[in-house]
Order: C-alpha cells, then sequence, then structure tokens
C-alpha cells in the first residue's frame, strides 16, 4: 500500500456568471424603453393654447430614458453576478520513499563512462529524480565515510540542484577515500526508517563501481534492511575492461605508489542483491544506466487522479456600484434638467 499525496496545477481563470440565465432579461429592454417613452410622452405637460401640444419628446427626457435604460441593465448584469472563475486541478498520485545512495570515491572518476562516470551519474540521476513524481527522494552519498547530500523530500528542483554540486572535490580521499558500501546502506536504512510514513513503500538505489573495502560488511545490513522492507536495488557501473583513473588530467596514484585501476565486483554485489531479495543490473555504460533508472523509476509509477476544484471570485459588486451611481445621476437629473408641472 502506498500512501496518497496530492498536489495543485496552476489555476485558469475566466470571466463566468452565476446567474447567467438572467441576462436573458435584457431582451426585455427594448419593451420596457418603449413603455417608459409612451408613459413620459403621455404624461407631457400641455402648453399655453397659443402653442400646439408637443407630439415628440424634449431632448432632456430622451435623456432621463437613456440612463433608466442602461440603469436597468446594470441591474441585470448584478443580478447574473458577474465573477472570475477559476479551475484548480487536484493532483492525487501514490508514490513512495526512494533514497539514492551514490558512490563517490576516486574510481568514479574513471573516463569508460563519458566524461566520467561520476558526472554520467550526475545528469541520469537528475533525469531519474524529474519523474519521480509524488516519490519523495534522498541522496546519500559515500566514499570511505557517508553523508547526507539531500533528506527525503517531494522537492524536486531542490535534489536536482544538490546532485548538480556533487564533485569528487567534495570529500578529502586521502583520509575519506575507498568503498564503504556497508556504511552507506546502514545510514540509508536508518534515516528511511526515521522518515518513514505508515504504509508506504520504501526502496533503496545503490549505484557503485567498486567493491566493499571500509566500514561494516554491507551483507551484515542486509538482515536490518529486510525487517525494515526496504526494497533494495543495486546498480553495478562500470565497463568490461579494467579503466584509469585521471584526475584533471593526471593520473591517479594509490598509496602503494601505483595508478589507480578501476573494475567492477560484479559477483559481491550480486550476492549482496540475493540476499537482500532485490534486483541487480549492469550498466556498462550510459546507455544501459540511463535505461536502468527509467526501469526502476517506472516500478513506482500509478496511474494519477485528477479531480478539478472550482473557484469563484465575485464582480457582482462592480455592476451594483454602476447601478447606484446611475440611480444617483437619474435622480439629479430629474431635478436639474427635467420639468414638471407644480403639484
Amino acid at each position: 500500500m502506498m500512501e496518497t499525496l496530492s498536489a495543485f496545477a496552476a489555476e485558469h481563470l475566466s470571466t463566468q456568471f452565476a446567474h447567467p440565465a438572467a441576462l436573458w432579461l435584457v431582451l426585455l429592454l427594448p419593451v420596457f424603453a418603449f413603455l417608459r417613452y409612451y408613459y413620459l410622452k403621455k404624461g407631457a405637460a400641455p402648453l399655453a393654447s397659443v402653442q400646439h401640444r408637443i407630439r415628440s419628446l424634449p431632448l432632456n427626457v430622451i435623456g432621463l430614458l437613456l440612463i433608466e435604460t442602461i440603469l436597468m441593465l446594470a441591474v441585470l448584469i448584478a443580478v447574473a453576478s458577474p465573477g472570475k472563475e477559476g479551475r484548480l486541478q487536484s493532483i492525487s498520485e501514490e508514490g513512495i520513499d526512494v533514497a539514492l545512495v551514490l558512490d563517490i570515491s576516486a574510481s568514479m572518476m574513471a573516463a569508460d563512462f563519458k566524461p566520467t562516470r561520476l558526472d554520467s551519474l550526475k545528469k541520469l540521476a537528475a533525469d531519474f529524480v524529474e519523474r519521480s513524481g509524488s516519490d519523495r527522494i534522498g541522496v546519500i552519498l559515500f566514499a570511505g565515510e557517508v553523508f547526507t547530500q539531500a533528506p527525503l523530500t517531494t522537492d524536486r528542483k531542490a535534489v536536482r540542484e544538490l546532485l548538480s554540486g556533487i564533485s569528487y572535490y567534495m570529500i578529502d580521499h586521502s583520509r575519506s577515500g575507498g568503498t564503504a558500501i556497508g556504511d552507506a546502506l546502514l545510514m540509508t536504512v536508518d534515516m528511511l526508517e526515521r522518515r518513514r510514513i505508515y504504509g508506504r513503500d520504501q526502496a533503496l538505489v545503490l549505484v557503485t563501481d567498486g567493491e566493499n573495502d571500509r566500514g561494516i560488511d554491507p551483507k551484515k545490513v542486509i538482515p536490518y534492511l529486510r525487517e525494515r522492507d526496504v526494497n533494495l536495488y543495486v546498480v553495478g557501473m562500470a565497463g568490461d575492461e579494467k579503466a584509469p583513473v585521471f584526475i584533471d588530467g593526471q593520473p591517479f596514484i594509490t598509496v602503494e605508489n601505483k595508478q589507480l585501476y578501476t573494475s567492477l565486483d560484479d559477483t559481491s554485489l550480486r550476492e549482496l542483491t540475493e540476499l537482500g531479495r532485490g534486483r541487480y543490473y549492469r550498466a556498462k555504460d550510459e546507455d544501459a544506466l540511463r535505461s536502468i533508472l527509467k526501469e526502476i523509476g517506472s516500478l513506482s509509477r500509478t496511474p494519477l487522479d485528477v479531480r478539478e476544484i472550482r473557484t469563484r471570485r465575485s464582480d457582482a459588486w462592480m455592476a451594483a456600484l454602476v447601478a447606484l451611481l446611475l440611480f444617483l445621476v437619474r435622480q439629479i437629473y430629474l431635478i436639474h434638467f427635467v420639468r414638471r408641472p407644480p403639484l
């Protein structure tokens, strides 16, 4: 069972009417204008007998008729209640916790992956994170020592930036060199356990090119990993032939005063995977590594559940304000421009 997470897509705004049926009453405005015209004409006061009775309305009364018609239109628009309606997508999808455990020892500077194993791994790991959806991703780095580069998070942008910052020069390889796979596994399982959410699956993706030569034996960590139901994926990253290691164009010299050549201990990694009841992959080049990470990423993909949430901001007050102002104009117009006989 995987926990369901929710995210929200961008809101799309459009002008809508809450009661659009009220706008049909606009068709009655010509009827209103005609009846009002008829009433005003019928109610016109006769002039002195030396003059003829007016046959048409004066301009000031026609202005009143126009104001009243626009006033009625504003009232109808206010009743229809215009406003900005937004559609907000709630995207619910299932995900897992994924810990990327990445080897940054000196052997990762070998050039059988171009330009180096480490550079290829950084780029493809970033692609893996981009496809992670609602997964929480964490990044653990190790050589002779282990440290957390990124805690479990759904902030893919932050994880990608932290991945881009990975460098051979992050550690002092003269003191912290080597490959402590067991320590890395132990620290990662502990991090996953501390950040566990009930019912949410967890996976550990180990990418390394070497055999364990520091710290605890990785096989001793496997029972701890299985006890906590952490799914194990191991990627052996190295070409078929031994590859020399160069740093800034210069050969990497070991403590034995020899240039470092690196190859993959495929046998021990397969044994480790079998003990952990996980899956083992062999990546001999960048294309193979890309396919492997894509396959691992697809293991946690599930169909999306997309729901649409509608939001609304009413602008009816604007039409009501216009109607009020027109009513005040009408009253002023009646007082100052439309002459009526005294009562």
